[in-house]
């Protein structure tokens, strides 16, 4: 099956210049890819550094690795701005997304909080996932070998 690509840029590309405070520096805690979703491994170790992973599918998404890189050797994540990521599953425009599998961005869907109540009205919207949101696709995506570009905001 041939790659769908959207939007301008490689995978992990930033699409804008962002600010430098929404980009971090991260100790990779194994191998991760450019453009992978990544989560935290461990707490800030001694040097201060947060260490990051390859994203699994429901995670909570520390960001996006903008460089890949081996276990030990350090990484700038995006925090906040526009990238260009691969999808785990078809993704429509305007859709919330979370972290999928291997390092892919999924579509996250509106749940109702444990022991909440179904509200009908037409302004009523649900969250989403919780703390598992990693932004809003930007463009579409049609399946697992399509790239994206999304709006991450973690």
């Amino acid at each position: 099956m041939a790659v769908t690509d959207t939007g301008p840029g490689s995978l992990g590309d930033l699409i804008f210049k962002v600010a430098d405070h929404n980009i971090i520096t991260a100790k990779a805690g194994g191998t991760i890819a450019k453009g992978d979703v990544v989560t935290l491994n461990a707490a800030m170790g001694a040097d201060a550094i947060p260490e990051v992973v390859q994203g699994t599918a429901n995670a909570i998404p520390y960001g996006v690795a903008l460089k890949a890189a081996s276990s030990g050797e350090y990484i700038p994540v995006l925090k906040k701005g526009y990238v260009k990521l691969k999808c785990s599953a078809a993704i429509s425009a305007g859709a919330w997304i979370k972290a999928g599998a291997t390092g892919k961005a999924a579509p996250a869907v509106a749940t109702l909080p444990a022991g909440g109540t179904a509200v009908t009205s037409t302004a009523a919207t649900a969250p989403v996932e919780g703390n598992r949101v990693l932004g809003k696709a930007e463009t579409a995506a049609g399946d697992d070998t399509s790239t994206f570009v999304a709006y991450v905001d973690v």
